[in-house]
């Protein structure tokens, strides 16, 4: 199942655009023996959000709509389930010869009839015992024929007898679930009927059918429970998400020719905090699967089941921090017990289901927080006294971030905070009725890192990265997050040095 980490990608934003193409000259290059201030502007780059997406792998299910939306695929195990195995109780079989025409039953599921099959591959073996005197035997089975004539064998019977014939290219059809089988036999002497009850044995071997015609019944696809994790919540902290279109994609396959209802025996929104949220919705009650007409042998039919806003509740259970979807989807051949309808079956015949939940980059959120931690070296800062940092930001997306920075020993106390007052708000482009940015934003923001912080932070091996990302604040819509938005930095650094 592939998948990407929304957090991640986020970060990747944010990560590419402030430190891609950023050079600096290392301070142990820089050889002086006062005080000196330096100032560098280091970074000035623009990306689009398409920019950095291309930079994932494209089994993560993340796609670019037509109108340039982003849209997040999280999708389930593929599960087929191949033809049914009526015929497993007729695989291998052995009968003795009760009369000259006796009745075999072609042993099927209860409720399934078939008109006739096309026999891929058997072995029909029949032995005699020894017999008094010498006999004329006839084989007939009228019910097993190739190309139109029954089949049949004639031979003498002077001792033990032993023969078979290979079934595969043969057809087979049953007359009341029964295959009646004619063992004649007379005596070479005078032409008297001789019956062999109890001397004769049948046997079928390794039966397999290629096509059959008839009704089915009533019988299940037990497809297997399955689940989808989702992980945009994976490192979340506090606040909110709504997702505005958030959809769940049923496709099943379906190569049988009869009729199959799929019925969603399970369908739970896991949320972060343990609680299962029921899909609710007319379409979980089941769907009618497309399937080939009898004129349509060895192909598949498709059919789509979209499960939105318009439908579902699937809009509300995802915008409550759900960590997975677990769901359980069965098939149920011939649901209306409809008798009237003949369908068939190949050896190849399949019922195939994938599940996909589709996040298109739409919604509203507010302080949606998420942390990352990062391993960080600070001891070797000897000779900086003080830094500063200038970041501007020309922001075409619609998203405002803040953020926050902890540095934190190895076990994750905090020493200090990269910002020691309120953390600064990056704000995002204004929003039309579409949700798309009608503006850019420029932002001016200020890192001061002075002596007294630097000693302390010298110490700190871990640092604690905290966003908090908010839609737009003056959108009133949901907000697109679209390929073709862009975000420039210009990142300038003034620094001091000690003198040697």
């Amino acid at each position: 199942m592939g998948k990407i980490n929304l957090f991640l990608l986020f970060t990747a934003v944010l990560s590419a655009v402030l430190f891609s193409n950023c050079r600096l000259n290392p301070i142990d290059d820089i050889k002086t023996d006062i005080d000196q201030e330096w100032a560098l502007p280091i970074i000035d780059t623009e990306k689009s959000f398409g920019d950095i997406i291309n930079g994932f792998d494209p089994k993560a299910f993340l796609q670019i709509g037509t109108d340039s939306t982003v849209i997040l695929r999280y999708k389930g195990n593929f599960i087929a389930q191949s033809s049914l195995d009526i015929f497993a109780n007729f695989r291998n079989v052995a009968f003795p010869v009760t009369d000259s025409i006796m009745s075999v039953p072609f042993s099927l599921p209860s409720g399934v009839y078939i008109d006739y099959v096309n026999v891929k591959k058997g072995t029909l073996r029949w032995g005699l015992a020894p017999p008094t005197e010498p006999l004329n035997v006839t084989i007939y089975i009228p019910q097993l024929t190739k190309n139109g004539v029954p089949f049949s064998r004639n031979f003498n019977h002077t001792s033990i007898t032993l023969d078979t014939l290979e079934m595969a290219g043969w057809q087979l059809a049953a007359k009341n679930d029964s295959i009646f089988i004619h063992t004649i036999a007379r005596k070479i002497s005078n032409g008297q009927p001789v019956n062999l009850k109890n001397g004769a044995v049948y046997q079928i071997q390794n039966f397999e059918f290629a096509f059959a015609k008839g009704y089915f019944g009533q019988s299940v696809f037990d497809g297997p429970q399955d689940s989808i994790k989702i992980d945009f919540f994976d490192k979340w902290k506090n606040g909110s998400v709504r997702f505005d279109n958030p959809r769940m994609i049923v496709t099943l396959d379906n190569s049988f020719g009869v009729p199959v209802r799929s019925i969603m025996r399970q369908g739970e929104v896991v949320t972060l905090n343990g609680q299962r949220l029921t899909l609710q919705s007319p379409l979980t009650a089941g769907i009618d699967i497309n399937y080939p007409s009898i004129n349509e042998i060895g192909k598949t039919k498709r059919t789509v089941v979209v499960f939105d806003k318009t439908n579902s509740n699937i809009a509300e259970i995802m915008s409550s921090n759900p960590v997975g979807i677990q769901y359980d989807i069965d098939g149920l051949t011939n649901p209306d017990n409809n008798t009237g309808i003949t369908g068939f079956m190949t050896d190849s015949s399949k019922f195939e289901l994938q599940v996909e939940v589709e996040v298109p980059m739409i919604g509203k959120a507010q302080n949606f927080e998420v942390n990352d931690t990062f391993d960080i070296n600070l001891a070797q800062a000897t000779d900086v006294t003080q830094a500063e940092f200038k970041v501007v930001t020309d922001n075409g997306m619609p998203i405002d971030l803040s953020l926050q920075g902890y540095f934190a020993t190895a076990n994750g106390t905090v020493i200090d905070s990269m910002y020691t007052a309120k953390s600064p708000i990056l704000r995002g482009a204004s929003v039309n009725s579409s949700g798309l940015p009608i503006n850019v934003v420029t932002t001016e923001n200020f890192i001061k890192i002075d002596a007294d912080k630097l000693k302390k932070i010298k110490y700190a091996t871990k640092l604690i990265i905290r966003y908090a990302f908010s839609t737009t604040s003056s959108a009133a819509v949901p907000v697109r997050l679209t390929s073709t938005q862009k975000v420039r930095v210009r990142i300038g650094v003034k620094f001091g040095l000690k003198t040697q």
